[in-house]
């Protein structure tokens, strides 16, 4: 019976929201950047996520939109080393989607291994944080939030095969975290 009751408390911790709520939204601020909890849909299953919004500003700097899937090695059947290192085969493919509210972008996406939490793996999709980019408009689109609903970020799988990696969360609130963190990133598109 105790096996039968752990087991349901797993199967009720499964069906909890991708993003604890908090005041403010699920949108966290760190200098530069502001990072939301998500959960990425994978060919082989959900895994943990966060997706990220990160602004240099100044001469050369950049805007980036990434998600990072936390259990990488558990999506088998994702073609992660194509997206990693300065001759990657995927890095010049449009395999990035970002859709919120009425803005959707698409564009090469890169990606590399990360040490936190162990085993993950970071795509990012960036721009110069001068003059237009489509990392910019997405960034922009999702700190604009009112109405703006659900953010929907996609990466493809090399193969154009029909699988990806899909990780929603809530667009920001207007001036929100977001917004702060591309504080200094001009926001002319």
């Amino acid at each position: 019976m105790h096996a039968l009751s752990r087991l349901l408390a797993l199967a009720a911790l499964a069906l909890l929201p991708a993003a604890p709520a908090r005041a403010g939204g699920p949108w966290r601020p760190a200098e530069h950047r502001a990072t939301a909890d998500a959960r990425a849909e994978t060919p082989d299953g959900v895994v943990p996520a966060v997706v990220k919004v990160l602004c240099r500003g100044g001469d050369g700097g950049t805007v980036c939109v990434g998600v990072k899937v936390e259990d990488a090695e558990r999506v088998a059947s994702f073609d992660f080393d194509a997206f990693e290192g300065p001759d990657a085969k995927a890095a010049a493919l449009p395999l990035f989607t970002g859709h919120v509210g009425a803005t959707t972008v698409e564009g090469p996406v890169v990606g590399r291994a990360v040490a936190d939490p162990p085993g993950a793996f970071l795509f990012e999709f960036c721009g110069p944080s001068r003059g237009p980019s489509g990392a910019k408009t997405l960034a922009h689109a999702i700190a604009g939030g009112a109405g703006a609903g659900e953010v929907e970020l996609a990466i493809a799988h090399p193969s154009r095969d029909g699988r990806a990696i899909r990780a929603r969360v809530p667009a920001d609130a207007p001036g929100g975290d977001v917004a702060k963190a591309l504080k200094g990133c001009p926001a002319d598109r």
